[in-house]
């Protein structure tokens, strides 16, 4: 069972606007197994091109599933978001149960009808991690001509992930431990 929480940056969180995205996400909650519980993260972002950005990311205990909607209309954002979430399931269902399956785990979707082809990996690559700041790694991973650098931090000595982002800018994973 999922528990829904909403947040709306410059957004009005209406009872209407509450029981749409509840509904949507009653779609998803039913794709999983009875056993399954987890927290569905609603963020609504007004921007002030007038466009309004639905971010949802579902946590569950052993993995994430997020989807990002973009437009001029909230229901519509909403809608793309869910879209994205229900795509992957389609897509990555019977992997990730397989995968749990492995490790002992509960099966998180009810009969995914999996669209993924066998993954493979071709290459292996082995790097030594350094210390460094984030701005240090961007540097270092445009040195490199990549799209997302690992490194530890200087300030906490976690492992995190510097990336470019689609729309140019640069993003930040901090690790937990």
């Amino acid at each position: 069972m999922l528990e829904t929480k909403l947040r709306g940056d410059d957004v009005e969180i209406t009872s209407d606007l509450r029981d749409y995205i509840n509904q949507h996400i009653k779609t998803i909650d039913e794709r999983f197994n009875m056993n399954i519980q987890g927290t569905a993260h609603v963020d609504l972002m007004n921007y002030s091109n007038e466009r309004i950005k639905a971010d949802i990311t579902i946590v569950l205990p052993n993995f994430l599933l997020r989807g990002e909607g973009n437009s001029n209309d909230t229901h519509k954002s909403i809608d793309i978001a869910i879209h994205d979430i229900k795509q992957q399931i389609d897509i990555y269902g019977s992997k990730v149960n397989e995968e749990l399956t492995e490790h002992g785990k509960n099966l998180a979707f009810k009969d995914p009808k999996s669209q993924l082809t066998e993954s493979k990996i071709v290459r292996k690559k082995r790097i030594p991690l350094q210390k460094m700041t984030a701005e240090e790694a961007i540097i270092q991973m445009n040195l490199i001509g990549h799209d997302f650098f690992v490194y530890i931090d200087v300030s906490d000595d976690r492992t995190d992930i510097v990336y470019r982002r689609h729309d140019g800018d640069y993003g930040l994973i901090k690790t937990d431990r």
